[in-house]
């Protein structure tokens, strides 16, 4: 029998495909004063989408069919007896999440979940032991419910589900379902969203913390999308015009690419950045020099003591572009930097490490971190760091091939002309890599399956790549891989914890079966 995970792909594919448009918006029932808003856009339509990307490859792997196995008891363990989890994951359309960080004492982030649904039956049915209280509403359209967690509030085809922590909640008084406009970033993305950085420092700010900020907060929009690569994501940062304005005159230089021809075959992933001493002063200006400040005032108390200047004065002298590479290597991959700095700060620097590492004098290992040695040295315009246990040499004198794979040319095409960050990788190997880290640790759990998963993974990914470009407005970033770029690295990393989904909601419909249902005193007001 087909596990769920199969079955909800199969179940999303037959869903009525023709009600998309009229489906109604679940971004509506987040307020707007969320500081982010994530939205899945159209759920079907990433369904089908998904069984052309690696993950359908790696879920037909030995540990893809356990942790389909595993995923599949844990759902149907989590859900009421007859509850099938393919007809609720089937049903739903289209999902929203939105975070709140309110300026009220005390700082207590709540959350905001709705989805639409072309059939509120299965969701009601699996929801109901965790929901037992009915509440009146002063809005007859909306039948609201109450348990341990939060509310979970129905009109028509949308339910909304607000924590516990929510304003007014411990009173009984869930919110209102609103009519906020969170504007369409990309419809034809599967996952886009919002986040205010403004607003979320302000309610740090607003209890008393010393949040560490900049004098300009941009805000960020993001989409993301399944590809044949993995996950393909696109970002703007967008700040206030009269800060970009300041910038008008800037000539922005692109990274030079070219570096990505000069390294080894053995290389797994390569990054450059361009850096320009006058941009950088100006920025600063722009952004102010009080970020985290207690850190900085011990950096340049450090730096002051090989007679260096302050740490924001010596990123002005950062002119040219630093490169970053990671090769193959046992049993750790290795690491190594090129960065174009006056050598009078880069020898300078390199003293400051060593002192830092407890390094031989005159040597060019500088230290230990961990079981890795660590070397450096001034040649000529560049400062040289590198785990590589060759030493400099192997950097400084190192050998073509990186370009000639397949992978990394297509990578390469990927980025756009007038990036100053732009990086490429052969996403199979690094993340397989990874893995074969992950693998010594990971036996503990005695799953046999987990030996094949750096195997698993190099077969299944392609090619990665990361390109941010500066705009009128601010800087749009574009990435892509088997994880996807920064944000879907994150988000993927937040799977882990979601994962625990399961487990929450059986203990919670555990408690309710031994304790009843909580008495629910004041009646829900009006919305």
């Amino acid at each position: 029998m087909r596990t769920s995970i199969t079955l909800f792909v199969s179940c999303c594919c037959l869903g009525s495909l023709a009600a998309a448009e009229s489906t109604p918006d679940p971004a509506t029932a987040i307020a707007a004063d969320a500081v982010a808003m994530v939205r899945f856009n159209d759920l079907p339509r990433s369904a089908i989408r998904y069984q052309q990307t690696p993950y359908a490859r790696l879920m037909e792997s030995a540990l893809g069919k356990r942790a389909r196995e595993e995923l599949s008891l844990a759902m149907r363990s989590a859900l009421p007896h007859g509850i099938d989890p393919a007809a609720v994951a089937g049903s739903a359309r289209r999902l929203a999440f939105g975070i709140h960080l309110p300026t009220t004492i005390p700082l207590s982030p709540w959350l905001q979940v709705a989805t639409t649904v072309d059939d509120p039956a299965p969701l009601t049915a699996a929801l109901a032991p965790l929901f037992p209280n009915q509440l009146a509403a002063g809005d007859p359209a909306v039948d609201t419910l109450m348990g341990a967690a939060g509310s979970l509030q129905w009109r028509d085809r949308l339910a909304v589900f607000t924590s516990i922590n929510a304003p007014g909640m411990a009173d009984q008084h869930a919110p209102a379902i609103t009519a906020s406009v969170w504007p369409t970033i990309d419809a034809a993305a599967d996952v886009e969203g919002t986040y205010r950085t403004e607003a979320a420092f302000t309610a740090v700010e607003a209890h008393g913390h010393q949040a560490p900020r900049a004098r300009s907060l941009p805000t960020m929009t993001f989409s993301l999308r399944f590809d044949r690569i993995g996950m393909r994501e696109h970002a703007d940062l967008t700040y206030a015009p009269a800060d970009m304005a300041r910038l008008e005159d800037v000539t922005w230089k692109p990274a030079d690419t070219r570096l990505f021809a000069s390294l080894p075959a053995s290389t797994l992933s390569a990054l450059v950045i361009r850096c320009d001493g006058d941009l950088t002063r100006r920025w600063i200006e722009l952004h102010g020099e009080g970020i985290d400040e207690p850190s900085l005032a011990r950096i340049d108390a450090l730096l002051q003591t090989q007679g260096l200047p302050a740490y924001w004065d010596l990123m002005t002298r950062l002119d040219g572009d630093i490169l970053v590479y990671t090769e193959e290597s046992a049993p750790f991959p290795v690491v190594s930097a090129v960065m174009a700095i006056d050598p009078a700060i880069g020898s300078r620097l390199i003293e400051v490490i060593r002192t830092h590492l407890l390094g031989p004098p005159g040597d060019a290992m500088l230290g230990m971190i961990g079981p890795v040695a660590i070397y450096g040295e001034q040649r000529g315009p560049d400062l040289i760091l590198t785990t590589n246990p060759a030493g400099i040499d192997a950097v400084a004198m190192r050998q073509k091939g990186f370009t000639d794979h397949a992978e990394i040319r297509e990578a390469l095409a990927e980025i756009k002309a007038d990036a100053i960050v732009a990086g490429v990788s052969r996403s199979g190997a690094s993340w397989g890599t990874v893995a074969q880290l992950a693998a010594i640790p990971l036996s503990a759990l005695g799953i046999r399956q987990l030996m094949t998963l750096p195997q698993d993974v190099r077969k299944a990914g392609r090619y990665g790549f990361v390109s941010c470009s500066p705009n009128a407005s601010g800087f749009s970033l574009d990435a892509g891989g088997l994880l996807g770029g920064p944000i879907g690295c994150c988000m993927f990393g937040a799977m882990g914890p979601a994962l625990a989904i399961p487990n929450l909601m059986r203990a919670s419909a555990d408690r309710v079966e031994t304790e009843g249902p909580r008495e629910v005193t004041p009646p829900l007001k009006s919305f």
